[in-house]
């Protein structure tokens, strides 16, 4: 192939014939500086030819060309263009190959990445901390992007993480429901205080067992709950409570709508099995009363039996995650 520009050996050691050109006549290039072709031919190194400019200023020139399909380079010399078509037809060949050696890579030197990561992350701590409070809001709505556009991704990762160590996966779940349903009740007992007018030192105390319990619960804080004081962190349970209470209407209202007719259906099907299961209730009721034979009553609670076990399999249909349970005060 031929070569883009043509080189000189000097003591051994090839070096681009247009620098040494240039070097002989003028000294040594400095730092940051290329010297370049003004007619594009790279094999053209008469002194007249040659220019002296910027690393960046050059570099941005022939990308810029090369965009417009005006670099000399590329109009001259068709080897060079099929060249890099080979190139990026390779590259492009060999994707996912690179994609598994990397992934094997990783899971090799699992332990080798894991402790450059923390070693990265203790030396940058401040400036990390500092980018991520003031990005918070670009990196969130990065993270929910990311998980739309790469669901199925993120389902298989998590289900792959679960099955290869479930139990772990379950009790740190569990671990998490609990934290998070003490939490709850903290946050409730906060603002029935807040509304029965107690001390504002119990409400601060109380908040300060919040921010605990999240940091427990989740290992860190975020930067800006992190710099709450006590009236921003109080301040802040109750917008979100509020929120998630509107969220929650809103979003009740909306199934509604678009579900009517298929919960009046379920509603419908629950009070027929339930009716039908009252009925067998009665009936059998009834021939204990009369002291019917036995077999009457074996017949009858067999079709007790047989209603009831209906009934529930009508409220698991309607309740999937199971009954709901009647709030207590």
């Amino acid at each position: 192939m031929i070569s883009r520009y043509e080189y000189v050996k000097i003591k051994g050691v090839q070096i681009p014939k247009h620098r040494y050109v240039w070097e002989q006549a003028n000294g040594p290039i400095p730092d940051g500086y290329d010297v370049h072709h003004i007619d594009g031919n790279g094999h053209n190194n008469d002194l007249s030819n040659l220019q002296l400019i910027k690393h960046g200023e050059h570099v941005a020139m022939h990308v810029k060309m090369r965009l417009e399909g005006t670099d000399p380079v590329d109009a001259t010399n068709e080897q060079i263009i099929r060249s890099r078509q080979c190139n990026r037809e390779s590259r492009e060949r060999h994707k996912e190959d690179r994609k598994e050696h990397s992934r094997q890579y990783r899971l090799e030197h699992a332990d080798e990445i894991k402790a450059k990561r923390k070693i990265y992350r203790d030396t940058h701590k401040d400036q990390l901390k500092a980018y991520r409070t003031e990005h918070r809001d670009e990196l969130n709505e990065y993270l929910r992007q990311y998980r739309r556009e790469h669901k199925e991704q993120c389902q298989s990762y998590y289900l792959a993480r679960k099955e290869k160590n479930p139990e772990a996966i379950r009790a740190y779940q569990e671990q998490y429901r609990q934290k998070s349903k003490v939490i709850n009740d903290l946050e409730q007992d906060l603002v029935r205080a807040i509304d029965e007018g107690y001390s504002q030192e119990l409400v601060e105390s109380m908040a300060d067992g919040i921010k605990a319990l999240r940091e427990e619960r989740s290992g860190r804080l975020s930067g800006k709950e992190a710099t709450m004081t006590v009236e921003e962190r109080i301040s802040s349970i109750l917008n979100a409570r509020s929120e998630r209470s509107a969220k929650r209407s809103s979003y009740g209202a909306e199934y509604y709508a678009a579900n009517k007719e298929a919960i009046a259906a379920k509603q419908k099907k629950y009070h027929e099995a339930r009716s039908l299961a009252a009925a067998a209730r009665r009936a059998l009721n009834d021939a204990y009363k009369a002291r019917l034979s036995g077999d009457e009553i074996s017949k009858r609670q067999s079709a007790l039996d047989q209603a009831e076990a209906h009934l529930a399999e009508v409220v698991a249909q309607r309740h999937p995650t199971g009954p709901r349970k009647k709030k207590t005060t």
